[in-house]
C-alpha cells in the first residue's frame, strides 16, 4: 500500500503538547477499503493490548476531528487532515515510547494543528470495522 506523510501534533488531558511531528504511515481509510470499506454509519475501533480503545466514526476515519492552535489551544478551522496507521516518526521507526509497532496519527499538510492525544492510539495491534450488515478484523 502507498505511504502517506503529514505532520502531526496532539496534546493530553493534562495538557502536555507534543509538538507537531514528521509521521509516516499508510491512510486507514485505504486498509477499510481493502476489507470492503466502511459504511457511513459503520465504526472503526482500534484496540491496544494493554486494553485501551478508540471508537471511530465514518466521517472521523475521513479527517473530521476537532483542530487547536498550537499557541493558544483555541479550536480552529481545518481543511486538509488524514487518519493514518503510522509508522514512522521523524524519519526514523517507532519507539516502544511512540507506539512501536503502530499507532494511530491525525495528520495535516501543516504544522499549525494540534488534535486530542486520546486519539492517537498506540500500539495498535487489532483494528475492527463495524458495519450494519458485517463485522471486519
Amino acid at each position: 500500500m502507498p505511504s502517506v506523510e503529514g505532520l502531526g501534533g496532539f496534546f493530553t488531558t493534562v495538557g502536555v503538547v507534543n509538538d507537531p511531528c514528521r509521521c509516516k504511515g499508510v491512510l486507514v481509510v485505504d486498509l477499510c477499503k481493502q476489507v470492503n470499506g466502511l459504511d457511513r454509519s459503520g465504526t472503526l475501533q482500534v484496540v491496544a493490548p494493554d486494553g485501551y480503545m478508540m471508537v471511530f466514526s465514518h466521517d472521523q476515519v475521513l479527517g473530521d476531528f476537532h483542530t487547536y492552535d498550537p499557541k493558544t489551544f483555541r479550536e480552529v478551522p481545518h481543511d486538509d487532515l488524514n487518519m493514518i496507521l503510522m509508522y514512522e516518526i521523524d524519519g526514523k521507526p517507532l519507539s516502544d515510547h511512540n507506539g512501536k509497532p503502530l499507532r494511530i496519527a491525525i495528520v495535516s499538510s501543516e504544522s499549525r494543528y494540534l488534535t486530542e492525544g486520546h486519539n492517537w492510539v498506540k500500539w495498535v495491534n487489532k483494528m475492527v470495522i463495524r458495519n450494519a450488515s458485517s463485522n471486519f478484523v
